[in-house]
């Protein structure tokens, strides 16, 4: 997917989408609706390695889904 197509996502979806390099955090979505960048980070902490992981922190759901060794793909979306 390109990077447009994120941006589209989370605005319909009123989701933030990051892409995470090992420590390096990069929002990729347009709108960042929650500016959850500090969220991102945490679940990063809590996630299964090298698996699909989904976590409710603070009334958010944080989907971490891996796309290689070295890349994740976070989408933080609200529980409400």
């Amino acid at each position: 997917m390109t990077q447009s197509t994120f941006q589209l996502l989370g605005n319909v979806a009123s989701a933030d989408f990051y892409l995470c390099e090992g420590s390096d955090i990069t929002l990729i979505s347009d709108n960042n609706a929650y500016n959850m960048k500090a969220l991102a980070q945490e679940a990063l902490k809590l996630r299964v390695p090298n698996s699909l992981t989904v976590i409710d922190l603070n009334n958010f759901y944080v989907g971490m889904i891996p796309i290689d060794h070295n890349q994740i793909l976070d989408c933080i979306i609200s529980a409400w």
